[in-house]
């Protein structure tokens, strides 16, 4: 972890005055952890989930998803001033809280989707993780429930298709596996 918070220490700006660090990888491959993690090694610097900015399961990975981002993340990043985003609520199945966060030296936005190509000019270090095929679905019915196993399976081939799109793994810096 220190290796990785050097390297992101000896990295160029290229948001504002904000490094960025992309992780991505499968759903349960350990993002969250890892950058929740990270975070801390960073002075306890911010964490976007893409879990939040997902606009439910139905083509979660698309051109709107990346507007927003630029707009409401990436954007203010770049003008210093604060970000200002919707956090979607899976339970009612809308977009509820705006989240308002201060410019820092650091912001993480991890999960799948965090590397896509549309926000690869702003961030400073990409990170991918990943795991035994069999070991990610089971932990991510472990963390969120049986009741999504249908949805998991639909998104697994869904992110498998995206990875394989825009070759994510191979944009990344540091490519880790997790246990």
């Amino acid at each position: 972890m220190d290796a990785i918070a050097a390297d992101v220490n000896k990295s160029t700006t290229l948001c504002g005055k904000t490094r960025v660090v992309l992780i991505d990888g499968p759903a349960g491959s350990g993002k969250t952890t890892f950058a929740h993690h990270l975070a801390q090694t960073l002075a306890g610097c911010p964490v976007i989930s893409m879990d939040d900015l997902y606009k439910g399961w139905d083509k979660p990975i698309n051109d709107d998803l990346y507007a927003r981002i630029a707009e409401q993340i990436f954007t203010p990043l770049q003008q210093e001033s604060n970000i200002h985003y919707q956090k979607y609520d899976w339970y009612q199945n809308q977009f509820i809280n705006w989240i308002d966060l201060a410019p820092s030296d650091y912001l993480i936005i991890e999960g799948v989707g965090a590397m896509h190509p549309k926000n690869l000019e702003n961030s400073c270090l990409k990170i991918w993780l990943e795991a035994n095929e069999k070991l990610l679905l089971k932990r991510v019915l472990g963390r969120d429930g049986e009741h999504i196993r249908e949805q998991m399976l639909v998104w697994q081939k869904m992110e498998k298709e995206y990875f394989k799109k825009y070759k994510v793994g191979d944009k990344a810096d540091f490519a880790l596996q997790t246990n």
